[in-house]
């Protein structure tokens, strides 16, 4: 990938490990999909959970001095009062995943939004180019998307 003085920098640490570590990242899944170069973003959106990996990942990443410069919003995390409902077998433990969730994606940089919908939580992309238009057929016209009716507060169902 071609990169700029700025990304370079970035990839070799003089802003952090955290930062050098997302980079890696970066570049590797750039270089995955033959990615030429890298784009300015706005807008960001992670899918994140309460996951232990995805803590432990976002904890590293803090350790290392990294911190959002775009804020992105996040994906639901899961419904611990539900869990408890069901008979979950830790609810307490659950309850600690969730604070070290939270605490680590606020430090970050995250806005926490907990929602798979960023676009009804204002977080909608600009675009310096035209919409791209795509040709529907004409019995889909006036009829309701497939994923209506689905979204609520606390994320998809």
């Amino acid at each position: 990938m071609d990169l700029t003085d700025y990304e370079k920098q970035m990839l070799d640490g003089r802003f952090g490990e955290g930062v050098a570590e997302a980079m890696k990242i970066q570049v590797a899944l750039g270089e995955a999909f033959d990615a030429e170069r890298m784009v300015e973003i706005s807008r960001a959106h992670v899918s994140f959970g309460n996951f232990e990996s995805d803590i432990w990942f976002v904890e590293q990443l803090l350790k290392g001095g990294a911190r959002c410069q775009v804020s992105p919003t996040n994906n639901p995390l899961y419904d611990s009062e539900y869990l408890e409902s069901i008979g979950q077998p830790d609810p307490e433990e659950d309850a600690m995943m969730l604070m070290r969730a939270d605490k680590a994606f606020r430090e970050i940089g995250v806005t926490l939004t907990y929602s798979c919908t960023p676009e009804l939580e204002g977080n909608v992309p600009r675009s310096r180019w035209p919409p791209i238009r795509i040709a529907a057929p004409s019995s889909s016209i006036g009829r309701r998307p497939p994923w209506s009716g689905t979204i609520s507060s606390s994320g998809c169902r």
